[in-house]
């Protein structure tokens, strides 16, 4: 559940919902406690939240990372 405020949250918030593992992000101004309640209802209840997140998990931790940044920037130099 995001709630952005500054920059580049607004992207990321988006992106988490394009992966599947989190809600519509609630700007600022439309942010209330029946909004922010089940935005949290929505992905504590639905069990489809937690599988996307552990299977991104896996991907994330199966990835090398620090190896792939030093690659592009190698290529970049």
């Amino acid at each position: 559940i995001t709630v952005p405020f500054m920059g580049d949250q607004t992207f990321w918030g988006n992106r988490l919902v394009s992966l599947g593992v989190g809600t519509k992000p609630i700007t600022q101004q439309d942010l209330t406690e029946d909004k922010l309640a089940n935005a949290i209802a929505t992905v504590v209840r639905d069990r489809a939240f937690a599988k996307r997140a552990r299977d991104l998990s896996q991907q994330i931790k199966a990835e090398d990372g620090v190896g792939n940044a030093v690659k592009a920037i190698k290529q970049r130099t």
